[in-house]
């Protein structure tokens, strides 16, 4: 029976480091800045990060959102920037393959694709300008997950009228009392 106890603890503290990286990027809810690769150690808000603990390779730019009281609440990630791709071409088949993989571990995303119908950049070669206009959407979202991560919203960014970028946010299930705490200490700074 000793044996038995003794297998099942040492098959936990084996499996515990997996565990502990199994958010997004390695990234856990309620996590300390402390953790992460930052050189930024503001004591609350929004910290850019040199290297999450588990980087994917088509995201170059992360970002976090954090208090003391609370640890880590929500993760952003960019991927690099995609040029010369003014049809869409390019970003729409990157997102594809993002969307992909981010279904085959969260299930099925909601997809919100509009086109202002009175937006005028709506011609074929104006995809990403209408982007960058404000006058499209191309996005997913996944709601109500089980465990920590609350919300995931994945969607096309444009910076200018052939370049854009794929950001992907994840919302954890505290993000709403790390809300409050920065909205608490900025108001105090007025």
């Amino acid at each position: 029976m000793r044996q038995l106890a003794l297998l099942v603890t040492l098959l936990s503290l084996s499996l515990y480091p997996a565990i502990a990286l199994s958010g997004p990027f390695g990234i856990e809810m309620g996590m300390s800045i402390d953790k992460l690769n930052t050189a930024d150690m503001k004591s609350q808000g929004m910290i850019d990060l040199e290297n999450p603990p588990k980087p994917h390779p088509k995201l170059k730019h992360y970002t976090v959102m954090h208090t003391k009281e609370t640890g880590v609440c929500l993760v952003n990630a960019l991927t690099g920037l995609v040029r010369n791709d003014k049809y869409g071409k390019d970003i729409k088949r990157l997102f594809k393959k993002l969307k992909g993989q981010l279904e085959g571990k969260y299930g099925d995303f909601e997809d919100l694709q509009y086109m202002d119908p009175d937006g005028l950049w709506d011609e074929r070669d104006e995809w990403m300008m209408s982007i960058n206009k404000g006058e499209r959407q191309y996005a997913s979202i996944k709601e109500n997950l089980k465990g920590d991560i609350e919300y995931i919203d994945m969607q096309v960014l444009a910076s200018g009228p052939s370049a854009g970028a794929i950001k992907i946010m994840y919302k954890f299930s505290n993000f709403e009392e790390c809300d409050k705490v920065i909205s608490e200490s900025s108001a105090s700074t007025l």
